[in-house]
Order: structure tokens, then sequence, then C-alpha cells
């Protein structure tokens, strides 16, 4: 993250760069400033839990499939074939499902993602812009285009441009 934060742009887009090119020097004298702070490392918490709320999100969709398919392997033990329209129909309610409970678990996190695009660090809020594009947030759109158009860091405001064509 030291070298992530403290990296200069490149100039191209941020697919190819990543977070830039890395300034050693730069890192160093982050990692003292960093130290020196009384909260200098709270950045890389903040990040951290950019990061943490994209899994919980993700975490969430993956045990409602994986609850599902339990209760649909209870059901059909008893059952030794089933008609192709029932497995249809099944694999639909599985998809509306794990859609529900990740929706609902995206916009309980959805206000601390929106509160991390204003983040002082522009790495953090790079990340926030680069979740809210995995999870595809209609409800984002507004402050993403604030981001994308606004944004002090070209990394951020890229990012967010994409998040904002991925909704």
């Amino acid at each position: 993250a030291v070298l992530m934060r403290s990296a200069r742009d490149m100039g191209v887009p941020v697919w190819f760069q990543g977070a830039g090119l890395v300034n050693a020097w730069a890192a160093v004298s982050l990692v003292f400033e960093s130290a020196a702070a009384p909260d200098g490392w709270a950045w890389v918490e903040r990040l951290k839990a950019v990061q943490d709320g994209e899994d919980r999100v993700f975490r969430e969709a993956e045990l409602a499939k994986s609850e599902f398919q339990a209760r649909q392997g209870e059901e059909n033990s008893e059952e030794s074939s089933e008609e192709p329209e029932s497995r249809a129909a099944a694999g639909n309610a599985a998809a509306v499902e794990v859609q529900r409970r990740f929706n609902a678990a995206r916009d309980a996190e959805l206000p601390r993602l929106l509160e991390a695009l204003k983040d002082p660090v522009w790495l953090v809020r790079r990340r926030a812009a680069a979740v809210l594009m995995n999870m595809r947030a209609p409800s984002a759109a507004a402050a993403l285009a604030v981001a994308a158009l606004h944004d002090a860091e070209p990394r951020v405001r890229q990012m967010a441009f994409l998040a904002l064509a991925e909704i």
C-alpha cells in the first residue's frame, strides 16, 4: 500500500499502470511521515476497510448460493431424476436469491464506500471507486460522477468513470 500510495501517475489508462510508477524515495518519506504522525497509518486501516467491505458483500452472495444448493440437495436426494425444466427453475430461483442477498449486503456497505470516495488519500478513493465498479451500485452513480469529474487525482477520476460505465 505504501508503494502504491507513493507511486507517480504515469499518465496512461489506469488498467495499464496499476497504481503508477514506483518512487522509492517517496515511499521511504511516506513511511517516516506516517510513523511520526499520531494517526499516520490510519489511511491503511481505511483502505483495508474498503476491501473488507467488498469481501463481505461477495461472501454473502457465496453464502446464499451455498445455502440454496444445500437446500436443493436435501430436496433432490429423495428424487432420482429431475426434469430439465425443474432444474432450470431451481437455477433461476437460486440466482434470484443470490442477487437479493448480494443487493442487501451491497446496500449495507454503500454508505461507507461513498464516504471513502471523499477520503483525503487518493489510494483509498481509487479503491472505493473500484469496489463500487465491482458492485454495480446504481445508487452510487451521483457520487461516482462527482469523483469522475472533480477528483484532483487522475487515477481516481479514471476509476470513477470506469465504475459509471459498469453501472
